[in-house]
């Protein structure tokens, strides 16, 4: 299991998200909006602390979707 802190762009909050593998490119919902915040390619920006392997996962954190091993670039 894999867990970072992301900087949430639909809230400008921070949230703990997880995930099975370690992510390229995923997608996860804000919990303050709702809304689905992408991450189509890996944005070192947003990383507020950088992925790393935990045993569980934080309580509270928010589940990747769409998780993907490679990013893609769109032009």
């Amino acid at each position: 299991m894999w867990e970072a802190q992301i900087a949430c762009s639909e809230c400008d909050a921070t949230h703990h998200v997880h995930a099975e593998v370690k992510p390229r490119a995923f997608a996860f919902e804000c919990p303050a909006t709702g809304g689905q915040v992408s991450l189509p390619f890996h944005d070192p920006s947003r990383l507020v602390s950088d992925w790393c392997e935990v045993e569980r996962p934080a309580q509270g954190s928010l589940p990747a979707a769409n998780t993907q091993t490679r990013g893609t670039f769109e032009l």
